[in-house]
């Protein structure tokens, strides 16, 4: 009865990530020891973004082609022994995981502190021979010679790999008021380019701005990037760059619990990819040659799918790569105009709930096609360590503070915070008069348009609120606007004559008692 009422327990808990990793499939390489796994034992270290009094984990093999068996398993809090915990399965110490099957541990009581690292050691009874991992792990993974050593406290490496193996997620108890931000992309998310084994890739430097706080709800955040990744297609050729963005995000992002807001960064790839080789491998297909407007598509089906869960979603402008070395025929002029093109959209477009734009942050004033030299790292195309914090820094962490979209379908009032290139708001209100007809053509109510007087802060600034009859309805008509070809001439005068540095996005709820509702 005691075991009964644990688990009526454990089922009641709200569980919340606090770290993940996003899974593809294995490559055959004859030098990734988790490639040959035969009776061996595998040691992982992650750091969690929260702490709490509790832990369970996500197992994946859910690219995997046969079943996988963990004969035993085990975790403990960085390298206290007495931290050492036994991981159970429905209470057994064993469990196998169904082909295309995630599974979740018991919960275990193991305190861990927000920004801790826990290791997490498994026993692979047999040959594994279609794994799931992930690849740029960051972090080194000790694989032991034949044989159990979950209980130990220090493993003897038989070889060492750099990637992870099976592990999903570690989740803790959500808090009340808890948020999670997923950070979703390539390898610019992976962090590519940053210190091996320092976790300092920008969701990973945001986390730890995030904890050093002394105000503000508790916000967890998890990194699903995947190095090589595409928004529009698969890897192709290599299955280490994943399902694309379209046909992961469910899984990766929105299945993900205590889910409030996903940060997007995906899509540098779609246009690098076409005619670019690495080594004698083509990178992207004949077919797969993409422009703006197929990027924007495929941002308006995120947005639309992120919203349809209540789930908030952030634009990151995509970052400068003119400066790429060792992968040619990934930049040409023609693919720069189409990154300026779609951040151009990125920053106007008022579906997003917020826009961060990396692209200002590490671009060469001098040269805006490339990175800055002190942000870049030795490919020309990923940030650094210093690239990533300015990342991480430029990131206004009160676009988390608000909690998921409460209501689609209630009225919804939409307030748009234009701040202009400085000298050049006039010019931008002059843009919205004009734009002002399409905008009624495609049923969005604007209620006015303003330019704040008197304060040295909201110099600069064009205001202008929307009334909806609901969220969906919102994304309806923007989605006609945004696809009108009348908007793309707005688009290419924000090319010409830029007007806009950033934008900020509000959807608002009015209260029993506002007389505007």
């Amino acid at each position: 009865m005691a075991q009964a009422s644990d688990q009526a327990r454990d089922d009641k808990t709200t569980w919340i990530a606090s770290w993940t990793t996003a899974g593809h499939a294995a490559d055959p390489d004859p030098e990734e020891s988790l490639l040959n796994i035969d009776g061996q034992t595998v040691r992982q270290r992650v750091r969690l973004s929260v702490g709490g009094k509790q832990i369970r984990l996500r197992f994946s093999n859910e690219f995997g082609s046969a079943p996988l068996t963990i004969g035993s398993a085990s975790i403990a809090s960085g390298t206290q022994r007495e931290s050492f915990r036994t991981l159970k399965f429905s209470g057994r110490g064993s469990v196998t995981i169904p082909a295309g099957a995630p599974v979740l541990s018991d919960p275990v009581d193991l305190a861990v502190a927000p920004g801790g690292e826990i290791s997490i050691s498994l026993y692979f009874p047999g040959r594994v021979t279609t794994p799931t991992l992930h690849s740029l792990a960051l972090k080194q993974t000790i694989v032991s010679a034949r044989g159990d050593f979950t209980a130990a406290a220090q493993i003897e490496p038989q070889a060492i790999s750099r990637s992870f193996i099976a592990l999903s997620a570690v989740l803790v108890p959500e808090l009340p008021g808890q948020r999670l931000v997923v950070a979703f992309g390539d390898s610019i998310t992976d962090g590519d380019g940053s210190t091996f084994d320092a976790d300092r890739s920008w969701p990973s430097v945001l986390s730890r701005r995030i904890n050093a706080r002394r105000e503000g709800p508790p916000i967890a955040v998890v990194n699903q990037g995947i190095a090589g990744n595409r928004l529009l297609r698969d890897g192709f050729g290599i299955k280490a760059l994943g399902a694309s963005g379209l046909a992961r995000f469910d899984r990766d992002v929105l299945a993900l619990p205590g889910v409030t807001h996903v940060v997007m960064l995906e899509g540098l790839n779609d246009l690098g990819f076409a005619g670019a080789t690495l080594g004698d491998l083509p990178l992207a297909g004949p077919d797969e040659t993409f422009e703006a407007d197929d990027l924007i598509g495929g941002y308006r089906q995120l947005i639309a799918r992120a919203h349809a869960h209540g789930t908030k979603i952030i634009g990151g402008t995509l970052t400068p790569f003119a400066g790429i070395v060792g992968v040619p025929g990934y930049y040409s002029p023609g693919k720069e105009r189409a990154r300026q093109a779609v951040n151009t959209w990125i920053r106007s477009a008022a579906t997003f709930e917020g826009v961060i734009d990396f692209d200002a942050v590490l671009r060469d004033p001098t040269n805006p096609r490339r990175l800055q030299a002190r942000y870049a790292a030795a490919d020309g195309l990923h940030p650094n360590d210093a690239g990533y914090r300015a990342m991480a820094d430029a990131i206004d962490i009160a676009l988390f503070d608000q909690p998921q979209i409460a209501d689609v379908s209630g009225r919804m009032f939409e307030l748009n915070i234009y701040h202009a290139v400085p000298g050049k708001v006039s010019a931008l209100a002059s843009r919205f008069r004009a734009a002002s007809e399409l905008q009624a053509r495609h049923g969005l109510n604007v209620i006015g348009y303003w330019i704040p007087q008197g304060q040295a802060a909201w110099s600069d600034t064009f205001v202008y609120l929307i009334a909806h009859a609901s969220r969906a309805d919102a994304d309806k008509h923007w989605s006609a606007f945004h696809a009108d070809p009348e908007f793309l001439n707005y688009v290419r005068a924000e090319e010409t004559e830029p007007l806009i540095q950033s934008v900020e996005t509000v959807y608002m709820s009015p209260t029993d008692y506002s007389r505007l509702k």
